[in-house]
């Protein structure tokens, strides 16, 4: 595996005021890393007008003052200044020959016009040599928010109430591990299984006994054993050998949708504003066949056509033509080619875009894949995110096996997806999982 695609940097997420630079500020304290960068810190004048400057992140007196880059009203921008970010933000973000962290706090919509800032932070991005701890506003769609969401090197963390307070931890580990991927296989608390192609073999048309064997010895440790796939759990109704092995839990929809061991609910992501509005729009123009995946219903805007091939078994599941009625999307899929894929990238400017197959794409809103679904799951039962491990083979499970500690691609793989492995296993009709858990000492 090529050193320079694991993740290096660590960017965290979230809603305002969830507690994103305290936490930063918990993590600079308790680190032995030798730091610098840059902070934001916001001043109300008279008019409760929010005035936002820039400050070095280092501890101590600096020759640099606070730099006034904007000032927002009433939640907007009504004045900002990309030339203090090109000349102030570049030198905070210069690291000198004892630089271990840059600190990049935050990153929102204001450099929006900061054509050098955004050059030196994505140089930055391009380094292993040292690490990021930074801040990405969740509402933030500037084209440097977007490459750094989507750049290999970053791990990008969602913060929330519960797990503020303990993700200080987690973070000091990654920032001192050697690698953002290094952990002892002794740690796992969880194992993550793709569905097609990696538990399932669509050539035997069943789960490898071998594989379910290797689960109930996981389980026996107290390893949880976690579905983590595209599907809907309409879709694997179809498929009732899986939901029958008792497995501890399901992260469906790409994320969007996570269930417990029970299937009940435990976490819901719905697709919302311009994202959803994209692509309403897309299915209501009956143009691509489209399916929408709310939590208890799939319908599609056109009938299936049985000229698309796609994947072998999507042909075998057909979803009813139906009407948008208000309720929650989590998901939408799209049959379009990779080719024509590029022409729906500027109708849906804020969506992620998860291929399956030749013929298919999930769709979910920017930042949101199986990754954030299963950090959801880990969150739920306050399991670290530095002990758990993900098995896949296709387009939409790269960056989960990117951003696993440990990621195992099948044999059977997709290419670009075996490029970010950590390892790689054998086919999946070749006891591909348990040779792995075998390779890692786990059974």
């Amino acid at each position: 595996m090529n050193e320079c695609m694991k993740p290096t940097h660590i960017f965290l997420t979230g809603e305002k005021q969830v507690g994103k630079s305290t936490l930063v500020s918990s993590v600079l304290d308790a680190t032995e890393l030798r730091f610098k960068g840059i902070r934001s810190i916001s001043v109300f004048d008279e008019n409760n007008d929010r005035n936002v400057f820039i400050i070095p992140a280092e501890k101590g007196d600096h020759p640099e003052p606070p730099a006034l880059v904007g000032i927002c009203s009433n939640h907007h921008i009504v004045m900002k200044k990309p030339e203090v970010f090109d000349d102030i933000g570049c030198r905070l973000l210069e690291p000198d020959k004892d630089t271990q962290l840059v600190v990049i706090d935050e990153i929102g919509n204001m450099e929006r016009d900061a054509a050098r800032y955004s050059e030196r932070i994505i140089s930055l991005l391009d380094r292993t040599d040292i690490r990021i701890l930074g801040v990405v506003q969740k509402m933030a769609h500037t084209e440097l928010a977007q490459t750094i969401r989507n750049h290999p090197n970053v791990r990008m963390i969602e913060v929330d109430e519960e797990n503020r307070e303990r993700l200080v931890d987690e973070v000091l580990n990654l920032l001192h591990s050697d690698s953002g991927k290094n952990l002892s296989p002794s740690g796992i608390k969880a194992v993550f299984f793709d569905f097609d192609h990696t538990l399932y073999s669509h050539k035997t048309k069943t789960i490898p006994q071998s594989a379910k064997d290797a689960i109930k010895i996981l389980q026996g440790k107290g390893i949880r054993c976690v579905l983590a796939t595209g599907r809907h759990m309409l879709e694997l109704e179809h498929f009732p050998e899986v939901l029958t092995m008792g497995l501890d839990g399901y992260v469906t929809v790409d994320g969007q949708l996570c269930l417990d061991e029970q299937r009940r609910t435990i976490c819901a992501k719905a697709i919302t504003g311009s994202a959803l509005e994209g692509l309403l729009d897309l299915f209501n123009s009956k143009r691509i066949h489209t399916i929408l995946v709310e939590e208890d219903r799939m319908y599609s805007n056109t009938p299936k056509d049985d000229s698309i091939q796609g994947l072998s078994y999507a042909a075998n599941i057909r979803h009813p033509v139906g009407e948008y009625t208000g309720r929650p999307v989590y998901l939408g899929v799209v049959y379009i080619t990779q080719e024509q894929e590029e022409r729906l990238h500027s109708i849906l400017p804020g969506c992620n875009f998860l291929r399956w197959g030749t013929e298919g794409v999930d769709i979910t809103p920017a930042g949101c894949d199986k990754v954030t679904g299963i950090r959801s799951y880990l969150d739920y039962y306050h399991i670290p995110v530095t002990q758990y491990m993900a098995f896949g083979d296709g387009g939409n499970d790269r960056i989960m096996l990117q951003e696993a500690p440990i990621g195992i691609a099948m044999g059977n793989a997709w290419t670009e997806t075996k490029e970010v492995a950590d390892y790689i296993t054998t086919d999946i009709d070749d006891n591909g999982i348990r040779n792995a858990l075998l390779h890692y000492g786990l059974i």
